[in-house]
């Protein structure tokens, strides 16, 4: 479920929680061996030294994996040191070895940064297998999230996914991290996060079915739509089992209860940022003018207006879908819903397999209740 269009929100004063990066720049697709045997284990040490910490998945300056510290100025500092030395020791036993050039990954910051509406310059582009101390800079994510408290917030539902991501990754590794598996992992965890919404499964997947139906709006639909179906059918019932079981709590699962933990544990902490003002669920100026910054295609791509809706979001909006896009709890299952995607992110889900990943659980949960979407969304008068 995306509301479209909501209105301005004006920016507050924006100085984030100071923090402390270690940036681990490997240029691999494939980050689980370094996080199962380095990046997770650093931040336990981290945590036990009694820091906050959370993890990113990033592009900007070469892809990598960040370990955002939070905590006292001087364990902070020592600590990042601490941290750097062990990862920069690990790399030079178990390093990267993907061999990109600088104009490669250069091409492919500047397609996501129109993607993902990050602003250049994308240069330099650090070298692979190096590890960076810096200073947490959080201002230009602050503007684009409205509050100083919502990146608090985001922080905070990072930290509390070390764990899903820990045993989702030891799942993937008795499966040598194969594709099939990790989109496994996928749907696992947005059923146990749409099976927290207050309508439960039946309703809370419309999120990720939205997410779906926006990208694929145009020309997508035709090319990939088809595809996803053919994944689907050669999967048989495999991903149906997995959503019944990710919906239905149950400690022999210990990837889905993972992720039930965390989905609860995401929606105490929201809730408290919600109801402290950090989270209005309107876009900052910041947010209109990066998507205004870029070409004319990017412009268009996120105003509705110009762009159009699909079938099911026309279905969405007929249905009264703005009575709940305003309401409290549909503002902090967003915004957790979108913390989802970092934390997947981390176990090498790639855009496409979340996409995915969406459609075999929306596929699923209306086999599941035997309740098309065209059904549930009745239009409305007034």
């Amino acid at each position: 479920m995306a509301e479209p269009n909501p209105p301005t929100v004006p920016d507050a004063a924006l100085a984030p929680a100071p923090s402390t990066d270690v940036t681990c720049y490997y240029h691999e697709d494939v980050k689980a061996p370094l996080l199962r045997t380095a990046i997770l284990p650093v931040a336990d040490r981290l945590r036990d030294a009694g820091l906050t910490v959370h993890l990113e998945r990033h592009w900007l300056h070469g892809p990598h994996v960040r370990l955002s510290l939070r905590g006292a100025e001087a364990l902070r500092v020592a600590s990042a040191a601490e941290a750097a030395e062990r990862l920069r020791g690990h790399l030079v036993s178990a390093p990267s070895r993907a061999g990109l050039d600088v104009a490669q990954l250069l091409r492919r910051s500047e397609a996501a940064g129109r993607a993902e509406l990050v602003p250049p310059p994308y240069d330099p582009i650090q070298p692979d297998n190096t590890v960076l101390v810096t200073e947490g800079d959080r201002t230009s994510l602050a503007a684009l999230l409205g509050s100083p408290g919502a990146v608090g917030c985001r922080a905070d539902i990072l930290a509390e996914g070390l764990r899903p991501v820990r045993v989702s990754l030891d799942e993937l590794a008795r499966v040598g991290d194969a594709p099939a598996a990790r989109v496994g992992v996928v749907v696992t965890a947005m059923a146990a996060h749409a099976d927290t919404w207050p309508g439960r499964l039946l309703s809370g997947y419309h999120t990720f079915l939205s997410h779906l139906e926006d990208f694929l709006f145009g020309e997508r639909d035709t090319v990939l739509r088809p595809r996803f179906a053919a994944f689907a059918s050669r999967a048989g019932d495999r991903y149906l089992r997995l959503v019944r079981q990710a919906a239905t709590p149950d400690p022999d699962d210990p990837v889905a209860a993972a992720w039930r933990a965390w989905s609860a544990a995401s929606w105490r902490i929201a809730e408290r940022a919600y109801d402290a003002g950090a989270l209005s669920g309107q876009l900052s100026t910041e947010f209109r003018r990066r998507s205004t910054s870029f070409d004319e295609a990017t412009a268009i791509r996120w105003d509705l207006e110009q762009r159009g809706a699909s079938a099911y979001h026309r279905a969405l909006e007929a249905s009264g879908f703005q009575r709940i896009a305003a309401t409290r709890e549909f503002q902090v299952y967003r915004f957790c819903t979108n913390m989802l995607y970092q934390l997947l992110a981390l176990c090498d889900v790639a855009p496409l397999e979340r996409y995915l990943g969406a459609h075999l659980l929306a596929e699923a949960t209306q086999q599941i209740h035997g309740v098309a979407w065209q059904d549930a969304l009745v239009a409305r008068d007034g």
